[in-house]
């Protein structure tokens, strides 16, 4: 099937794109950037990317095996209209294929590495990319069809992408993009969160205190108000219950707004809780202590790490949950408690662990470079 850009959006090119640069200098290559140990072979390959200087983007890995991840390098020659920019960090998306070679590399787009949680989503046909600074893009794997659209005022970076390929997001407006050629397809006139997406394709967001669902074929609604709330989007379990994260405990509540279970936290969360799909519920404390609820709230195990949480978690297919800490040590927890796999990298670790498919392999951004680990 074939894609039409975005409506408004500018082709860009594979090596550098005319567009405003990062005001930052960039770093010297230091301890992070240090070599693989010889005689290891737990690192399958390494790959450079520019210093990955955001806890939130780690990379992802399409169905067909393509990785995704976003940098930073300097830009030694600027974009035309862009000589300010020499020597400053400009951001890159790349995608590499499962033996490590490069795909695609665009240059030049907005850092965006305030944007919390993870900014690249995996699609059946590429990537998604959104920034602070209000812009999607979009990457094939081949390298071909790199768009971006433009500014989506107050977007908040955090995009969702529906199975018949609309883009939704959140910001001043609830906006769907269709990827068939219309630059909006569907707009819900209130201030919205980063949405959440059912597998129904109901969406859910947070608005002024509230949270509200909404069908992209209809209105809004109200489903609770008033709670406290800290995620910036909603978290959903496979059995159709949204999981609400509040200072001092985390709501388990149907869609009808009834509340399931109310579990206190003991310990301030250093990442967003994620859901298995059995409906386990997992959750890190900011100082690295790993817990498994199951769906009816019992706690089925915990494991502390070695040190603060680094990144944001992931669940695989089987269950297990993939973690990082401030470290470098990257691990998979199996669905049981076991400690199934860990690895400690030769830098700190940036970014959330992403497991293959098969989950033999496990992929992990880390100073200048992109890490493909032995994982079984």
């Amino acid at each position: 099937m074939s894609h039409r850009p975005f409506l408004g959006m500018a082709l860009l090119s594979l090596t550098v794109m005319a567009s405003a640069t990062c005001r930052k200098k960039a770093p010297e290559p230091g301890p992070e950037a240090s070599a693989v140990p010889a005689g290891d072979t737990t690192i399958l390959w390494t790959a450079d990317t520019g210093y990955i200087a955001s806890r939130w983007n780690g990379p992802v890995v399409t169905s067909d095996g393509t990785v995704f991840i976003t940098g930073h390098e300097a830009a030694v020659t600027p974009p035309e209209g862009y000589a300010s920019a020499a020597g400053k960090l400009q951001c890159g998306l790349y995608a590499f294929d499962s033996d490590g070679a490069l795909k695609a590399k665009v240059l030049g787009h907005h850092c965006g590495v305030s944007s919390p949680g993870p900014g690249l989503v995996a699609t059946d046909w590429g990537v998604v990319y959104g920034n602070d600074a209000g812009h999607l893009y979009g990457l094939w794997p081949d390298g071909r069809n790199v768009y971006r659209n433009a500014k989506i005022a107050g977007h908040n970076a955090r995009p969702v992408v529906s199975s018949d390929g609309r883009i939704f997001v959140g910001g001043d407006a609830l906006r769907g993009l269709n990827l068939e050629g219309e630059a909006v397809s569907y707009t819900l006139s209130v201030r919205a969160s980063g949405p959440a997406m059912a597998p129904d394709g109901t969406l859910y967001f947070y608005s002024d205190g509230g949270l509200y669902s909404a069908h992209p074929s209809g209105d809004g609604r109200l489903i609770a108000s008033g709670r406290g709330w800290k995620e910036d989007r909603p978290v959903l379990d496979p059995q159709g219950y949204v999981y609400i994260v509040g200072s001092k405990s985390i709501v388990k509540m149907a869609v009808t707004g009834e509340a399931h279970w109310d579990l206190p936290l003991d310990s301030t969360l250093g990442a967003s809780p994620v859901v298995g799909p059995d409906g386990t519920l997992f959750t890190a404390t900011r100082e690295g202590l790993i817990s498994a609820f199951s769906p009816a709230g019992a706690r089925k195990w915990s494991v502390p790490l070695d040190a603060w949480i680094q990144a944001e978690m992931s669940v695989d297919s089987y269950g297990s949950v993939w973690v990082s800490d401030a470290k470098g040590t990257v691990q998979r927890i199996d669905a049981d408690g076991t400690v199934g796999w860990r690895y400690t990298l030769p830098c700190r670790t940036t970014g959330t662990p992403a497991p293959s498919p098969d989950g033999g392999t496990a992929y992990v951004g880390c100073g200048w470079k992109l890490f493909a680990l032995r994982a079984s």
